[in-house]
Formats: C-alpha cells, structure tokens, sequence
C-alpha cells in the first residue's frame, strides 16, 4: 500500500520559531460535519487513507488555500475503538503549522476538537496521539503559516496502544508524543522536556537510549529525582532505566550537547513486577517508594536477568534469606538446611548473592526433607518463579536463567554503595562464562603469598576455603567493590586490622599488608580492565548514570 501525499501550501506571514513546542487545547462543539470525498481504507494496519478520491487531487497541488484545510471522515466501522493515532507528515518553509483533530463519541455526545502546534522539520515526523475508548475519528484539519509553507501528509493510521510517551527515531524520523518541546540551544545545551501528567501519582520509568557515537554527558531532571542525574560519558550499550516516584505535574528534562545523538526518551507506567532500574536508582530508593511491605524488588536494567532486592532492615533480610546464606556459604552450613533457632544467634550477611542454581537446589532440598519453610522464603521462591529465574517442575525446581541479589536500606549509604557494588560484581560473575574465566585466570596467576593473606581475610569471614569457585567468585566482588587504590587500602590497612586481633598477629598481618599494598593495587587494575572490557563498568561503579 502506498503512502498518501497531501500538500498544503500557505501564505507569508510568520517567522521560524525557536522553539519546538506540542501542546494539547481542548474546546468543544457539538456540530456535525459532512463528508468532503476523502477515501479511507482500514484493510492493511487500519490505514485511515493510503489514497485521495478524485474530488481532493486538488490536494496536491496545493490548491486548498489558506487557514484551516479540513477533511471530514465518514462514519466508519471499527473506528470507535481504543489504540493510537499516529500521523507521519514532513514540512518545508514553515513558520508555524497547527493539527486540530475532532473526534466524535459513540452515541449521543458532542465532538471533541483538540488542538496541536506541530514540530517543523523536513524529515518525517509522526505525531503519536493516544486514543480514549468509545471514540472514532470525524475530522482532520491544518492550518499553515510561514512563506512558501508547505506539508505533507505521509500516513494517517490507528495502531494498537503501545503506551509511547516521549521521543525517539525510528532510522531518519522522529516519533513524538503530545506536549513535548525540544528548546533551542542555551549555554551550549540542548533541552528536551516532557511534561508528567497533572495528578498522576505513583510508580513511573523513565527509560534513555543513547546512541554509540562516543562519549556524551546529559544530564536528566524529574521531581522524583531530586536534584538531578547525571550519565557517566561514554556509549551506553542498551537502554537506561530510571524509575522515580512521580510527583504532581511537573515534567522531565534531558539535557545534551547535541540532542541528535539521542535515541529516545520514554516515559513508562511501571507494572507490577521487578522495576528496571540502573543501580544509582537502588541506591537512592527510600521506604517511602515500596511497593510491597518492608522491601522493593528491581532488575538491573543493562543484566536484566539479575534481580535486586532492597529491604528496609536487616530483620526482614534474614527472615527471606540468611538459611540461604547459610545454606549456600557458610561453613559448617553448606547443603544443610538449618532450623531458624539454630542460626539466630549467628550472623548471616549484611547484602546477599545467589546464583539460579543453588536457589533450586535450596527450594528442592526443603521439598524433600519436608523443611518448614518462612513464610517470608515462600514469597520468594513465588517471586523467582514468576521472574524465570527458577522453574516449577512438578514438585521439584529447576535452575532458570539470572541471579538474586540484595542489600538493606540498614546498611548506611557508603557502605551500602560498596555492598551493592560488589553483589552487582558477583551477579555477573554467576552469569558471564568469560568473566569467570578472565577472573580465574588473573586468580590462579596471582602470587602465592598475597593469595594466601587473601584466604586468610575469606577464612575470618567464615567462607568455605574448600570451594574454589567461591574463592574466585570473592576475590571478584572483593577487588572491584571500590576503585584500585582504594581497594590497597582496604586490604593493606582494614583488612591486616581484622586479621591481626582475630589472629592475635601482633602487628604482623600490617606489615604484610602495608609491604603489597602495590600488588595489591596491581591486582585490581588488572580485574578492572577486563570489567571494564567486557561490561563497560569499572571497580567501584556499576552505575551508567549517577
């Protein structure tokens, strides 16, 4: 099916605008137009017209004059129906060109006129405009103004709801919704802003796509995102997701050098299950942004496979996951499911991390044994079936795809950041063959006495010195939890303080210590290469954004 072609042309009169704006303004009328010979065809993606009857070829030729050039729809079946409006149109020497679209309710009712002022450009443009339930499509008009004005009509069509709100191309057209603008250039930036719904409370994503053409900064305000985010420079491999509590009206911005090296900017109504989120926004999620009592769940959005557990305490922790902990790591504890009265007065982990596999064998164990299990355990094994990351099968489990993983809000801000940094590090770790390879290398290679100093800090943390997959899977959350030289401090200065009261070392684990802080260092650089190789992230950042 061909497109549609309609030219329209309009007088001089109105300079260029700086300023791109789409804006919605509702009036009414309860007057019925008549039909004016436009074709409509719903045959193929419910085209609205994909020709013009003979009565209209004037269209073409510009001949329709000046203001407003209407075209009335006849009524049609199948149009009084939910979805989207999408109109895809191009202009030339505009100063300013408007869409007014009247829809009429099913029934008795008045039309509804709305009004939109139309982005100018001379590449395609499609307006997409939702549509309410139980209204069908009367009539279509433009008004043109600027010398030699003059816009094309690619396709008018209403397509299924994809819930688009925002910007984004589509190869050399551009999508829009409704009421964004793009500002001219101030300070050296461009800004694009979407306004939030007035009243519209609750859950939102926001979700930037930027293209791989080097290194950007932009940086993206809400009010649910305080006083800003700003991206780390470089390419982004995949779509970032931030989602924030949306406050009453207001709008989101995103400001760039170069708003072309944009590939979209969406806002999303989350749903019900896991938030995509980038880690920053784990960090800076508080109580009062729950959805569920007493803990959020989130998937990281560049591994969404991992899923992320904030709790509001380390009680509420324990009750989901310290048999876990110490069912999976602990030694003495290993495959041996404990009763909650015997580990209670011991201490599981502060953050947690734990592959699909084990998490199967956990939930299939306590099957076999006839183990209790908390009420708060069966809400997760319900949440990792419903994410895939286990499967049902029968009455027993099997190991899906991804990982769990979790901090508490308990756990004060520095820390929790390093916590959540290195649950992240050992997520991908459980996912990525080569990571584990790359890491198992640069560990087995590594020298005998700093590698010993290391499994004495992994023996006072009370982990299984016998699973050497584990030491390795340590060794990378350990090392790249913080940036290189400040990971020699750590295990220079923090780490020989622990050994040296525990071990009653007097003074020797420091020395140790203090003389590798360099091999120390050494180590890490070499892990944040190939972390930085293979994710893009570096040691003390998991975040795209921050």
């Amino acid at each position: 099916m061909h497109s549609s072609l309609i030219a329209l042309r309009a007088p001089h009169g109105l300079r260029a605008q700086s300023l791109i704006l789409i804006g919605a303004l509702l009036f009414a009328s309860c007057s019925k137009p008549q039909a004016q010979g436009i074709g409509l065809s719903l045959a193929s993606g419910k085209m609205l017209f994909s020709r013009l009857e003979s009565g209209m070829a004037g269209a073409a030729q510009g001949r329709l004059g000046v203001g407003f050039s209407s075209f009335v729809f006849p009524p049609q079946e199948g149009l009084n129906q939910e979805g989207r409006l999408e109109l895809e149109y191009s202009t030339q020497a505009m100063g300013k060109a408007e869409l007014e679209i009247e829809f009429l309710p099913s029934g008795e009712g008045c039309a509804s006129p709305q009004s939109y002022p139309l982005p100018l450009s001379p590449r395609s443009v499609i307006l997409s405009l939702p549509l309410a339930a139980g209204m069908s499509l009367s009539r279509l008009a433009f008004r043109l103004e600027g010398p030699g004005a003059q816009l094309r009509v690619h396709r008018l069509s209403i397509l299924p709801d994809d819930d688009f709100v925002g910007y984004e191309k589509r190869g050399d057209i551009l999508r829009l919704s409704p009421a964004l603008r793009i500002e001219a250039p101030q300070d050296g930036l461009q800004t694009l802003s979407i306004p939030l719904e007035s009243g519209g409370l609750g859950i939102a994503e926001l979700v930037f796509a930027q293209g791989q053409s080097g290194s950007t900064q932009a940086w993206i305000s809400a009010p649910g995102l305080g006083s800003g985010i700003r991206l780390e420079p470089g390419p982004l491999s995949g779509p970032l997701s931030l989602p924030f509590r949306q406050s009453r009206g207001g709008e989101v911005s995103l400001s760039m050098k170069d708003i072309s090296a944009l590939l979209s900017l969406r806002l999303r109504r989350a749903g019900p299950g896991p938030l995509p989120a980038d880690p920053s926004r784990i960090l800076a999620w508080t109580e009062a942004d729950f959805r569920h009592p007493g803990y959020e769940i989130f998937s990281w959005d560049a591994h969404p496979e991992l899923l992320i557990l904030l709790f509001r305490d380390y009680a509420l922790q324990d009750d989901f996951l310290k048999r876990l902990a110490f069912y999976v790591e602990k030694d003495g504890f290993r495959g041996r499911l404990a009763p909650n009265e015997q580990i209670a007065p011991l201490h599981g982990w502060n953050a947690h991390d734990y592959r699909a596999r084990d998490l199967a064998r956990f939930f299939n164990q306590a099957e076999e044994e006839g183990f209790t299990l908390n009420p708060e355990e069966l809400v997760l094994r319900g949440l990792l079936e419903e994410e895939g990351v286990i499967r049902a099968s029968g009455a027993s489990w099997l190991e899906g795809r991804g990982a769990l993983l979790s901090v508490s809000l308990e756990t004060g801000p520095n820390m929790r950041r390093r916590f959540l940094v290195h649950e992240c590090v050992h997520g991908l770790y459980f996912t990525n063959p080569e990571f584990r390879a790359r890491a198992a290398e640069l560990w087995e290679g590594a020298e005998s006495e700093l590698k010993d100093y290391v499994l004495e800090f992994f023996d006072f943390k009370k982990y299984d010195l016998e699973d050497s997959d584990l030491m390795v899977n340590e060794f990378t959350g350990y090392f790249l939890q913080s940036p290189a030289d400040e990971l020699a401090d750590y295990f220079a200065l923090t780490v020989s303080g622990f050994l040296d009261q525990d071990r009653k070392g007097g003074g020797r684990y420091r020395s140790f210590g203090q003389s590798r802080k360099s091999g120390f260092r050494n180590l890490a650089l070499k892990l944040d290469a190939s972390f930085y190789e293979l994710f893009g992230l570096n040691g003390g950042r998991v975040w795209r954004a921050f």
